[in-house]
């Protein structure tokens, strides 16, 4: 019964979805990964092939060190070879969005983001207000 419906679609049409298909995947973040290095276990880290960015998803803990559904967002420092704290937001969907948004731009040297757009991964975006 399958091939049958593959006899009734042309070859155009497949060639069209397969584009569409190629065009979307080119416009999707990279996957999350997650961070075995990190303590508390719960951390996510993400790469950006284009921009050569990493950010990193991981638990904010209080003075007990309980986790109260606050998560930071890192991102990695070149010159220090290490995560630098950017802030901290709850909740992780928001967290990873930020991540995600702060992907799309070159950085410069020192990790700051700049205006210059590389990707546009905004159909991706859940929330809106991103600054």
């Amino acid at each position: 019964m399958v091939s049958r419906a593959r006899e009734n679609l042309s070859g155009a049409f497949l060639m069209k979805n397969f584009k569409q298909h190629l065009a979307e995947a080119v416009n999707r973040p990279p996957k999350w990964k997650k961070d075995t290095s990190y303590g508390e276990g719960g951390a996510q880290t993400i790469e950006f092939p284009k921009t050569k960015v990493k950010y990193r998803v991981s638990k904010f803990l209080d003075d007990d060190e309980r986790h109260r559904g606050e998560w930071n967002v890192e991102g990695w420092d070149n010159l220090r070879k290490d995560w630098v704290w950017s802030e901290t937001v709850r909740p992780k969907a928001w967290a990873k969005e930020l991540c995600i948004y702060r992907g799309q731009f070159e950085h410069d040297r020192y990790g700051a983001p700049t205006n210059n757009q590389v990707a546009d991964y905004s159909k991706t975006f859940k929330y809106r207000g991103h600054y």
